[in-house]
């Protein structure tokens, strides 16, 4: 009973998960957020 319990957990947390991940590329979230990562590795390596 514990076993399933815990599947069904897990299942539920990918769910919120991926919603979050859908909600996020929709509003251009991700967008932002590549470029910032972008500009700081750039920067570590010293290309920009």
């Amino acid at each position: 009973m514990k076993n399933k319990k815990m599947k069904y957990i897990r299942l539920a947390i990918v769910v919120v998960a991926v919603a979050f991940i859908g909600v996020g590329i929709y509003t251009g979230e991700f967008e932002q957020l590549y470029r910032k990562a972008s500009m700081i590795c750039f920067e570590c390596i010293g290309i920009g």
